[in-house]
């Protein structure tokens, strides 16, 4: 959430406004801290490119764009702090990364 609120911060001093053609959109909200977010096609179900977020809760969560707004679900809650996620093609013979 600071990462977003940063964000929406940085674009609305930079004058981010309807008449700009900037548009600031809220794609995730949580209770906890971020450790690191990542953007790549993670599900191949879903068109377009999906958003990961790990947390200091060990919660991981993900985002998507659907007609009409954001969805986001929580994937695991993992023990300890994540600080760190990536996205890659792990497994060539599966769609998406």
């Amino acid at each position: 959430m600071r990462e977003l609120a940063l964000l929406a911060l940085l674009l609305a001093s930079c004058g981010a406004s309807a008449e700009s053609g900037w548009v600031v959109e809220v794609a995730m909200s949580v209770s906890h801290k971020l450790g690191s977010c990542a953007v790549g096609d993670l599900d191949g179900d879903k068109p377009g490119n999906e958003i990961a977020e790990v947390g200091e809760n060990g919660d991981i969560h993900l985002a998507w764009r659907e007609p009409g707004g954001w969805k986001q679900i929580q994937i695991a809650p993992l023990q300890g702090e994540m600080i760190q996620c990536a996205i890659g093609d792990a497994d060539p013979a599966r769609p998406g990364n």
